[in-house]
């Protein structure tokens, strides 16, 4: 019977004899095929692309201030919103690398996060320049572009159930603004709430996307899943830019 390299185990055949191993032999004496790429690593590369994306934040922050000076106080958060762009679009960066490439992976919860906000930011960053001359409304078309981002991931049966449901929660609470200005525009019907319950449901959201994922994704590193270092990155900058939200800012200082 022939072995993997082809060579027959009776060496007293002539070379006459040798028959040519079948296409089943070739097939079971080749490695096996890997189902996808492996999640990159952390290195220094993607540090010296996390500086390199800080540094476009700043130069599209200096374009959009213009001769404004932010004071110390600016100048920290500005440093922050630096620092969580950066990463988020870092990660774009490198899932989007490896889509091109042609890559098949999986992406995580948190790294999809990571894309959203990454994402999210270069629309804010497009519409900021000339937004009359695109969109009469750019805060509906950033919020319409999030809850279209957040849906994809559901449509992944890869993806976890508890993720599942996360994630529709989420479209639900982005789209609940929209679909309630839809009502009051296009069918003249007011479904505006009062100013408490406004604010209450405003909170209620920006509470809700800030925990859940943090306590989702602590309860599932304790059930024993473990998950490569862009999931986590896209959970912080994820949590770190909703606790950079004008509204949150106004509240601390």
């Amino acid at each position: 019977m022939d072995d993997c390299n082809g060579q027959s185990g009776d060496e007293s055949r002539s070379p006459l004899e040798i028959q040519v191993p079948s296409f089943t032999q070739v097939r079971t004496c080749r490695s096996p095929r890997r189902s996808g790429a492996s999640p990159p690593r952390l290195g220094a590369a993607h540090l010296l692309l996390w500086v390199t994306m800080v540094s476009v934040y700043f130069a599209i922050a200096r374009s959009l201030l213009g001769d404004q000076k932010p004071g110390l106080v600016g100048l920290l958060i500005l440093l922050g919103q630096a620092a969580v762009a950066g990463a988020a679009w870092s990660g774009l960066s490198i899932t989007a690398n490896r889509v091109c490439r042609h890559q098949s992976f999986a992406i995580e919860p948190g790294q999809w996060l990571l894309v959203v906000v990454g994402l999210r930011l270069l629309l804010e960053a497009l519409l900021h320049f000339k937004p009359g001359e695109l969109f009469s409304a750019p805060g509906a078309v950033v919020s319409v572009f999030t809850c279209c981002l957040l849906v994809l991931p559901t449509t992944d049966r890869r993806l976890s159930y508890p993720w599942k449901l996360l994630f529709g929660a989420l479209v639900v609470m982005y789209s609940a603004p929209l679909m309630a200005a839809a009502g009051h525009v296009w069918l003249d019907v007011s479904l505006a709430l009062p100013a408490e319950i406004a604010v209450s449901a405003v909170w209620l959201k920006l509470v809700f996307s800030l925990l859940m994922p943090l306590l989702l994704a602590g309860w599932m590193q304790y059930r024993g899943a473990r998950s490569p270092w862009l999931h986590g990155v896209g959970i912080g900058v994820w949590s770190l830019w909703l606790l950079m939200q004008p509204r949150v800012l106004q509240l601390v200082l």
